[in-house]
């Protein structure tokens, strides 16, 4: 199983961070197993025209594929005014912030897509030692708990090409542990009648801690919590990479410090990209 994200160098760097975080954790209920994984950027209409691709591909392979994207209007004031937003909004005027693209073999016109398309220097594609495949999630009803919240904590101290896999790994995992239903996966439909599915509803939050060793900590108070799902992903030399944690605003505020932490704001530049 192949996941093929393609974000846009044109958007603040932050903000496809938080796109391709939202768009894996979303995917998460959708996949058993982590699939190999590469990421690429490209500019808007690049994206756009690999939403595209890949709407009709998931359209004519049904079951087979699954497919996600985030848009400016998911970005900014609460959940409800967001879909407002986005449904007085034709297809043509959203920027696609990213999209991605999961199935057992890539398409030979989104692989020619994304041959024009740049990656992080340094950066190599996850390649999986397990099988991952698509399901079909439990969904069911439940109530409307609006204090949960998703926060990430990325490693400052890394390349962004040596932790970008992480993000998707980690979020994949707890979308998969937490599930459909809880995670209040919304489907955004836009004034044209497009929809841009398997976004949550709660907020998610990308954080740098401010050295490895609290990251660690925070990270382990995160796995001990009794009513926090996290995942955190570390490297070679046992470093955490990427933590991704689902819970109470409460809860996760108690153990992912603000005043440990700062938003992950990086600035992309030409230099990053080959």
């Amino acid at each position: 199983m192949k996941f093929i994200a393609i974000l846009n160098r044109e958007t603040e760097f932050g903000k496809s961070m938080n796109a391709l975080a939202h768009m894996s954790l979303g995917l998460g209920p959708w996949l058993q197993g982590i699939p190999d994984i590469s990421i690429f950027f490209g500019n808007s209409n690049q994206v756009r025209e690999f939403r595209e691709l890949a709407a009709t591909l998931n359209k004519e392979q049904e079951s087979q594929t699954i497919f996600s994207d985030f848009i400016n209007t998911m970005s900014g004031g609460n959940t409800d005014e967001q879909l407002a937003i986005t449904a007085n909004t034709s297809t043509a005027e959203l920027t696609y912030y990213a999209s991605c693209f999961t199935g057992e073999t890539l398409d030979s016109k989104l692989a020619t897509l994304t041959e024009s398309c740049s990656q992080l220097t340094d950066y190599v594609s996850h390649s999986s030692h397990h099988k991952a495949n698509l399901k079909n999630p439990h969904q069911s009803e439940t109530p409307s708990i609006l204090d949960r919240k998703i926060s990430m904590l990325i490693n400052s101290k890394l390349p962004v090409a040596q932790t970008i896999n992480a993000v998707v790994i980690a979020s994949l995992a707890v979308g998969n542990k937490v599930g459909y239903s809880k995670l209040r996966l919304l489907n955004f439909a836009d004034k044209d009648g497009v929809h841009h599915a398997n976004i949550s509803h709660h907020p998610f939050v990308i954080l740098k801690p401010e050295n490895p060793a609290k990251h660690s900590s925070m990270a382990e108070n995160a796995r001990l919590g009794a009513g926090l799902v996290s995942e955190t992903i570390r490297n070679a030399n046992h470093q955490p990479m990427v933590t991704v944690v689902f819970g109470s605003r409460r809860e996760i505020e108690e153990v992912i410090l603000r005043k440990q932490t700062r938003l992950f704001n990086d600035v992309l530049e030409e230099k990053d990209l080959t």
